[in-house]
């Protein structure tokens, strides 16, 4: 009688255990392998791997397999979460997309590492058609940006992937999965991605540049603005606002030209800017360029010592992508950025009389050429002259001579150092001239008679 009360509510809370562990088996699956004191921790959205032996730059392998076609191994780093949408990034391609978009979203993936685990899950993909803006240079000067998993672009290599398949008339809402899943899998926390494989074009500045640019962006007002960092992004359109879109165009039939920030060099992104009236902005990535305003460098000392030259330049290429978080946008550099900075260093050894006097001369970077100017009391003998060497065209060191009159102790030689887009720095090389040695023999004769 009393029995069957009991025997319910046992039943009723062994269910609940049993869904409890039902639902922590889901979420993770925990294995180690006590010998080799390696564990992983495995849920349906990432892979933990641990081995208190090593390092935290030690890696482990991790053996992927999808369906029939796709098996791949990838290292991941101890004890480091690693998410299962980044395992199947690693791989990205057609192959995965098009299981992806044959199976809506759902793929079986076996995950397997030696001697610990080997299991199976079932990862879900959503796809979201997330506005990327159609943006093309009609002209003007810029390296063209085009998105990771460009629309246009990729139409075309889904086509022959599918042909290659011998998937014959297949339907275009299913290509156009399979376009969704190549953009999903090639985004990073939902950034759309953007690239160039044209040469980054240089220039000193903007001026005399006009633009025309076709896009489906739709906006109110229309501007160019190229930087580097989303703060100078946000305060051009603050400012522009504020003007009550001063300099605006209002179709993009019509030419524009850009803006930077004053102080901006280097390696930047120009973008579309549209701002409606309400002051609401959205912005499409146009094309990169490179702006070269600084002067060059020079470095010299009193003797041929070119260690100080060693140490004075190293080139930094910017290979730093640009992140934009607030518009969910990542500039991928390419591997070559141009280099807009250049040293020289120009050195002789002391001198003495007059005559052609020797120089060595050490360059990085895009300096074009060094003038030596003969003037003033170099020039009291010989002429006023000027000694131009074309850099670019000559090995570093290189080694020279010109001829000047020098006066004992130190004659400043007027040099100009030019880059390659005409930027340029002028300075004072000393040169240092002792009294001419004479090699005559020195007889000391002592006619100092002493008389006792």
């Amino acid at each position: 009688m009393y029995n069957k009360p009991i025997s319910i509510i046992i039943s009723i809370f062994c269910a609940l255990c049993l869904v409890s562990c039902d639902q922590t088996n889901s979420s993770q699956n925990t294995q180690q392998n006590h010998k080799t004191g390696t564990a992983v921790f495995l849920t349906d959205e990432d892979i933990t791997i641990s081995d208190n032996n090593k390092q935290s730059t030690d890696t482990h392998d991790i053996q992927i397999r999808i369906g029939d076609s796709i098996d791949y191994k990838i290292g991941v780093f101890n004890n480091n979460k690693t998410t299962i949408h980044d395992l199947l990034l690693s791989q990205g391609g057609f192959n995965v997309a098009f299981l992806l978009a044959q199976n809506n979203g759902n793929i079986q993936v076996n995950l397997s590492v030696q001697d610990v685990i080997d299991t199976t899950i079932t990862y879900h993909l959503d796809i979201t058609d997330i506005q990327e803006y159609a943006t093309k240079v009609q002209s003007g000067s810029c390296a063209q940006l085009v998105g990771i998993c460009d629309a246009e672009n990729m139409e075309t290599q889904i086509i022959k992937y599918l042909y290659k398949m011998e998937m014959r008339n297949v339907s275009d809402e299913f290509k156009n999965k399979m376009l969704l899943y190549m953009q999903a899998l090639n985004k990073t926390d939902d950034y759309s991605q953007y690239v160039t494989v044209q040469e980054i074009p240089v220039v000193t500045s903007f001026k005399g540049i006009n633009y025309r640019i076709s896009s489906d962006l739709v906006a109110d007002n229309y501007y160019l603005f190229a930087c580097e960092f989303e703060k100078e992004l946000d305060e051009f359109v603050e400012e522009m606002v504020t003007l009550k879109f001063e300099g605006a165009v209002h179709t993009l039939t019509q030419p524009m030209s850009c803006y930077r920030s004053p102080d901006s060099s280097g390696t930047i992104c120009i973008f579309l800017v549209g701002i409606d009236n309400d002051w609401s902005y959205r912005v499409a990535p146009v094309g990169l360029i490179c702006i070269d305003n600084s002067a060059p460098k020079f470095n010299y000392s009193d003797n041929s010592n070119v260690l100080a030259f060693e140490y004075a330049f190293d080139p930094v290429l910017n290979h730093r992508d640009l992140l934009f978080d607030k518009n969910k946008i990542i500039i991928r550099m390419p591997e070559k950025t141009p280099v807009i900075e250049g040293v020289v260093y120009l050195s002789t050894t002391g001198w003495s009389g007059t005559g052609n006097v020797s120089f060595q001369v050490n360059q990085r970077g895009d300096i074009k050429n060094i003038t030596l100017v003969r003037e003033e009391n170099l020039a009291r003998w010989v002429g006023k002259g000027k000694k131009v060497i074309n850099l670019q065209d000559v090995s570093s060191p290189y080694l020279f001579s010109y001829e000047l009159d020098l006066d004992f102790g130190d004659n400043y030689l007027p040099v100009i150092v030019t880059d390659l887009r005409g930027n340029t720095s002028e300075y004072k090389h000393i040169i240092r001239c002792g009294p001419k040695p004479d090699n005559n023999p020195q007889i000391n004769i002592d006619n100092t008679v002493n008389v006792h």
